[in-house]
């Protein structure tokens, strides 16, 4: 039997399950963990923590890419991007464009959950 990356269901019709479930608890966790994270971006933000602003959207950038959310990957290097330049003005309303991007994914992520 063909085994990758420790999937023991690796080339076998449960795969695709198995990946499917995986998707769907990496949508959850986005969805339920991403307001947390953006409060402590924008506190961090307006606290002048330059270092705490840049990890953050970093973090954020790379759970958007893991579920395709382009956009909210681009916003959040943005943050990334301004907070490195030491502009934690701008970085602090780019939040407020992230959080939006955020309403908006979110919405869509919560849609794809809930169909079975």
């Amino acid at each position: 039997m063909h085994r990758e990356h420790g999937n023991p269901m690796a080339g076998t019709r449960a795969t695709d399950d198995w990946s499917l479930g995986i998707l769907r608890e990496l949508m959850r966790l986005f969805v339920e963990q991403t307001p947390e994270r953006l409060r402590a971006l924008r506190e961090s933000c307006l606290n002048g923590n330059t270092a705490r602003t840049v990890n953050a959207a970093h973090r954020l950038r790379g759970a958007a890419e893991s579920l395709g959310l382009k956009h909210f990957a681009s916003l959040s290097a943005t943050v990334a991007r301004q907070a490195a330049r030491g502009d934690l003005h701008l970085a602090a309303r780019s939040v407020v464009d992230l959080e939006h991007e955020f309403a908006r994914a979110s919405h869509v992520l919560t849609a794809a959950l809930e169909w079975n």
